[in-house]
């Protein structure tokens, strides 16, 4: 990096929560979380001033268990996270085929019988049952304070005119009307988020339940039939996560307002999502810099980066002058 282009360090955003309440959270990917170690990635997020981890992780039973990880990993994680006044929200793939044990008879149909993403159905009992089971396998064994849902929680379809979903369950008993199905496959996915909280609130009346949310609302998640205004509105979330990694100033803040006007009008807090890394691109540091302060100006409850093993060292040490100020998560009715 230049220094032309080297970020003002007078006008980076140094927190100024007055409450001491910001949630700063972060996702792990797996590969991460095995490079540093549970203890290592506690000590590393706490380092940067975050309060929330959330790391990927796999099912406990089923054809992608994987035991080891969580006693290796995820045990001395929650430890640790414990020790330095963290929490540990497991990122979890609920509907992945690993969730209904790689069942292709469960798994969202498209009409041409594409299985595409081979999700399971959440239209389907059997589906949410499998998925309920390994919910409780985890959370009767460990100790977490939150459950952070992948953006598979969809009917998977990148185009309004392409309709999901034809499994058996579907075909006899969706609506045929276009309107209809789009509205009754929306229902499906926020009742089974109803019976994932469910569940979690009984093995845990304070676990905090959040959604990566895909953005636009309308434009992107609406089509894929996540209706996450529902979700809000109907209490579901501790916390909202909208995935706003763009590097275009405007769109970032268009996409926040959007979010935080939707998650504020259904009392639910909003902690925007940046990509520190995501897919082929990053967020340059001055990037970072000027979107954390923005979320903020904004009325974001919160930031969540995607993610860590992505973030350079210089994304990390202006993150930690950001979080300098310790600051507690926000959660729904706090």
């Amino acid at each position: 990096m230049s220094p032309q282009a080297r970020p003002n360090m007078n006008a980076e955003p140094r927190s100024a929560v007055s409450q001491g309440a910001e949630g700063r959270a972060i996702w792990v990917r797996r590969v991460t979380v095995e490079q540093l170690g549970g203890e290592g990635v506690a000590t590393s997020c706490h380092e940067l001033g975050l309060n929330l981890i959330l790391p990927q992780v796999p099912w406990l039973s089923g054809p992608t268990r994987n035991r080891r990880y969580w006693d290796a990993c995820m045990r001395p994680m929650t430890r640790k996270a414990s020790d330095l006044g963290l929490e540990v929200h497991p990122w979890i793939f609920f509907l992945d085929s690993g969730s209904i044990d790689d069942d292709e008879s469960l798994m969202q149909v498209h009409e041409d019988g594409n299985l595409d993403a081979r999700l399971g159905c959440p239209a389907s009992p059997e589906v949410v049952t499998r998925n309920l089971e390994k919910e409780t396998e985890i959370l009767d064994e460990f100790e977490v304070q939150g459950l952070s849902l992948e953006d598979c929680f969809v009917y998977h379809t990148w185009k309004v005119e392409t309709e999901v979903c034809f499994c058996s369950y579907c075909k006899q008993n969706a609506p045929v009307d276009i309107v209809e199905r789009k509205s009754w496959l929306r229902r499906q996915l926020s009742n089974m988020l109803g019976e994932v909280r469910r569940v979690a609130k009984r093995a845990n009346p304070k676990i905090a339940i959040s959604a990566a949310a895909r953005s636009p609302y309308e434009g992107h998640s609406l089509v894929m039939s996540a209706d996450w205004k529902e979700w809000c509105r109907l209490g579901y979330l501790e916390f909202l996560a909208p995935m706003i990694y763009t590097k275009d100033a405007g769109n970032f803040e268009g996409r926040v307002k959007e979010a935080v006007a939707i998650g504020h009008e259904c009392s639910t807090p909003v902690y925007t999502g940046i990509g520190a890394h995501w897919d082929t691109a990053f967020t340059t540091p001055a990037e970072l810099v000027s979107q954390i302060g923005l979320a903020r100006k904004l009325g974001s409850d919160g930031i969540v980066f995607f993610h860590l093993g992505g973030m350079s060292e210089e994304q990390r040490q202006l993150t930690k002058r950001a979080f300098e100020t310790r600051a507690g998560p926000v959660y729904r009715g706090t």
